[in-house]
């Protein structure tokens, strides 16, 4: 299956503070991101909570934590909503649920609908583009990285 992540209005989007991209990481547009436990901007793998999404598509070089230190540009989490692609068909008995991330791969993340551990992402729509399709979703952040304090990690 194909996936497909992209936003679904960012125009209203605050940009992150900037933050360190880890060496060689990959960003693609609207990949969920997170700031790993040395402080490093990475794309958040499954569990993980989720501080923006990417606004670009570039891949960290070799040494950027120490020669070149860019800090690429991401949507801060809140309130930003992004197509996705599920797991399985969606259903309307979805929308306002929970879900988590199935898949970590930069540019191709699928959402997980039925096995939810973390309540990484809520889920705000269906087809959003009303083209019959049952697979393409509408998330945002349940719980930004930054509001997580003094919880256990999943």
């Amino acid at each position: 299956m194909a996936s497909i992540q992209n936003f679904l209005d960012e125009g209203g989007a605050k940009v992150g503070r900037p933050v360190i991209a880890k060496n060689s990481e990959a960003f693609a547009k609207a990949d969920p991101l997170t700031i790993d436990s040395s402080g490093w901007l990475v794309h958040a793998g499954i569990g993980d909570r989720i501080v923006g999404w990417s606004l670009e598509d570039i891949t960290a070089s070799a040494t950027n934590q120490t020669v070149a230190m860019y800090c690429p540009c991401y949507a801060e989490a809140r309130d930003v909503e992004v197509v996705m692609t599920a797991d399985q068909a969606a259903v309307q008995a979805d929308v306002g649920g929970y879900a988590d991330i199935a898949t970590a791969t930069s540019g191709a993340y699928v959402v997980d609908l039925v096995s939810i551990a973390s309540g990484q992402l809520f889920v705000t729509q269906i087809d959003p583009y009303n083209t019959g399709t049952t697979t393409q979703i509408v998330v945002k952040v349940a719980e930004n990285q930054a509001d997580a304090y003094a919880q256990a990690a999943p």
